[in-house]
């Protein structure tokens, strides 16, 4: 029998891993993935920034983002500037582009969020929270197969 904290941190990973998997394929026709996405709505709403700060901001890298900026600088979602008061960094804003598709990944992210909303109870614990999202899910299987899911105490 698995312990509680088993079951939180693999139920925890099986949310994560569910939603990301739903976001993923929301975002496809919008060209980004939900790191990249989350790079772009944190650049629009407190940019300009400076890559250190952006790294702060995040919840998807824990180190620098550098590269998911490289990557959406590649795609012309976002630019980079010289400050104007220290040529060594970087201000980093969203472009015109940018902006297009940081509006496409807020009513995406509104869509997930309204499914996600069909499938909650109107209250509960996290374990009825989290079997709610996970019931009838690819995530929730190995989760059964070791018997760590649905609730902590089953």
């Amino acid at each position: 029998m698995p312990s509680r904290e088993a079951w939180l941190r693999y139920t925890i990973l099986a949310v994560q891993r569910e939603g990301n998997r739903l976001l993923a394929a929301q975002l496809r026709p919008v060209g980004v993935t939900p790191a990249q996405a989350e790079v772009l709505t944190v650049v629009d709403a407190w940019g300009p920034l400076y890559l250190r700060r952006l790294g702060g901001l995040l919840v998807c890298e824990a180190g620098s983002p550098s590269r998911l900026v490289a990557s959406l600088v590649a795609k012309g979602l976002l630019e980079r500037s010289p400050d104007p008061e220290d040529r060594r960094r970087l201000a980093i804003r969203v472009t015109a582009a940018g902006r297009t598709a940081v509006d496409a990944i807020h009513r995406t992210e509104q869509e997930l969020y309204a499914l996600m909303a069909l499938k909650l109870p109107g209250s509960g614990s996290w374990a009825e929270i989290a079997a709610a999202l996970l019931a009838g899910t690819a995530s929730e299987r190995p989760l059964e197969r070791r018997g760590i899911h649905p609730t902590p105490d089953s």
